[in-house]
């Protein structure tokens, strides 16, 4: 691999906007060049029909329906199992406090309730719109997209559930060990 795919996204963020957007055009014009001719209308069409679902075209409503938090759902960590619960207390705990590990970066501040379109490498919040059309390939508008993404997975949740099944205590809806899961 070339070296320059190992510096880290810094460097991208501080190139200037002009920069940015000459090479927006030159990596389109080449992209169009290698594109066969069947391929051009198919992305023509996937781009009018991102565009027209953003304003409401095609699927109704872009608000979906309340969650239905009363469900009951099965237990899929079994509280026979014989795992310490001190790391999911703790884990629970930073989680809880806001503070999470993302990839390499330990302890980062993510808040409570977390801001979960803030790249926590970075600290760019990206824009809160319609996610097809939003150009996640551009680091000066959602920063480093790996570290904005891997929070949104909600992997600590699981610290959660497994506090629940090894205590076997249900946790009031207003206190999730994580901050948006529901445990």
């Amino acid at each position: 691999m070339p070296a320059h795919d190992f510096l880290d996204i810094g460097h991208r963020l501080k190139h200037s906007s002009a920069a940015w957007g000459r090479d927006w055009w030159v990596w389109h014009f080449n992209r169009l060049r290698c594109m066969t001719p069947a391929e051009i209308p198919y992305r023509l069409m996937r781009a009018l029909s991102s565009q027209a679902q953003s304003i409401g075209l095609f699927f109704g409503s872009r608000i979906g329906p309340a969650p239905d938090l009363m469900a009951a759902s099965k237990f899929w960590i079994h509280h026979t199992a014989r795992v310490d619960p001190a790391p999911y207390i703790e884990a629970a705990d930073r989680i809880a406090a806001g503070r999470l590990d993302v990839f390499a970066l330990r302890d980062l501040e993510v808040g409570t309730p977390p801001l979960w379109n803030r790249d926590p490498k970075s600290g760019v919040e990206a824009p809160c719109s319609f996610g097809k059309l939003l150009d996640y390939r551009n680091p000066q508008l959602v920063g480093d997209i790996k570290y904005l993404w891997e929070p949104n997975r909600h992997l600590p949740g699981y610290a959660g559930a497994g506090i629940r099944a090894q205590t076997r205590s249900a946790l009031s809806p207003g206190h999730s060990p994580t901050p948006g899961i529901l445990a």
